[in-house]
């Protein structure tokens, strides 16, 4: 199952990525625009390195 979640310090989101991956799930870093502004997220996908 992949979530997203939505974060808006750049700094913050590395902190929980780097939290997430050292405890067995898949991150990625996405951007979606939203009118003028760019909204950051994680994917995160709860199976880690095992699912496919």
């Amino acid at each position: 199952m992949i979530m997203k979640i939505y974060i808006d310090k750049p700094a913050d989101l590395e902190t929980v990525a780097v939290i997430l991956v050292r405890n067995g799930y898949r991150v990625n870093q996405g951007r979606e625009k939203s009118g003028t502004k760019i909204i950051r997220f994680l994917e995160v996908d709860r199976r880690g390195s095992e699912g496919v």
